[in-house]
């Protein structure tokens, strides 16, 4: 019996017999949606923060003397504190803190990165030089020690561990960007537009640029999980976020007490495991991009 041939057709192909061009972009997010532990993150990631947008700054801050470290119940679902403040709504309102923190401060470190790498990049020479240097000096020190040396210095605060977490991680962005605008200035459609009389920033803005922003949204995916971890280091050491504005961090500094951790343990599980959950979730998304934007993965 001759076996006839298989008519199933992938969506690549009857997008082709349409005449429907198969976009990169396209592609690329269908492979991200194929990657089934990238999208459980980030629904994972989608769930934390809308709740993190709905938990009430006024619940999380009231105290109630008469319900000191009571335990989890149907009036306070995951238990008080020591002053009678609720944990759920606290671990809502410092999740908002602590991604607020993360994003904040990822923003800040690839921007700098970003300027400072595409000018090594493109310009070469000294500059370039004077940018590589200086960014091995601050890769030198460990990031954890400068954060709480600095830290000490200009006071805990929510800003200021947001600009020392940004000011403190730059190097890594600023090496990929240049590593990118090293490679694309050398294409001969960067060659076409300087013969043509295209001047430096639009070719950096507009030509090299977008094909060099692939690895560092893979790099900022990861660097949220970082900061967002360097943040509760932090915090936790009393040298971040500080009370009475809730953060997963200073939450877990209730554990420094051998009391409290092992007779009131439902004051700080609930913010350690959001914590795992968000980096773990802000991990597996950062996998997912990575594999989305690898040109030797296959489509459909």
């Amino acid at each position: 019996m001759v076996q006839q041939p298989s008519t199933t057709l992938t969506a690549t192909q009857l997008r082709l017999q349409k005449g429907t061009p198969d976009s990169p972009a396209r592609q690329t997010l269908r492979r991200f949606r194929r990657h089934r532990l990238a999208m459980a993150g980030l629904l994972i990631i989608i769930i934390l923060v809308v709740a993190s947008l709905l938990g009430s700054q006024a619940d999380a801050l009231g105290q109630n003397l008469k319900a000191m470290n009571k335990p989890p119940s149907a009036d306070h679902w995951l238990g008080t504190d020591r002053i009678g403040r609720d944990i759920f709504a606290r671990t809502l309102v410092g999740g908002r803190i602590s991604l607020a923190v993360g994003l904040v401060a990822v923003f800040f470190s690839t921007s700098i990165g970003v300027v400072l790498g595409a000018l090594a990049g493109y310009y070469r020479g000294w500059l370039d030089h004077l940018i590589m240097r200086t960014v091995d000096v601050v890769l030198s020190f460990p990031v954890i020690i400068l954060l709480l040396c600095v830290a000490s210095l200009v006071g805990p605060s929510i800003f200021n561990v947001m600009a020392m977490i940004g000011l403190l991680t730059w190097p890594i962005p600023c090496r990929i960007m240049r590593g990118q605008f090293l490679t694309i200035r050398e294409r001969a459609y960067v060659e076409a537009a300087h013969c043509i009389g295209v001047t430096d920033f639009e070719i950096a803005l507009r030509h090299i640029l977008p094909n060099a922003i692939a690895p560092l949204l893979v790099y900022a995916s990861f660097a949220v999980a970082t900061a967002v971890l360097l943040e509760a280091g932090l915090s936790y050491l009393g040298l971040g976020v500080q009370p009475p504005t809730p953060s997963w961090g200073n939450m877990l500094n209730t554990a420094r007490n051998i009391s409290t951790m092992e007779r009131n343990s439902w004051q700080w599980i609930p913010p350690a495991i959001t914590t795992v959950l968000f980096v773990l979730a802000v991990n597996f998304v950062g996998d997912g991009i990575r594999d989305a934007l690898d040109p030797q993965a296959k489509g459909d």
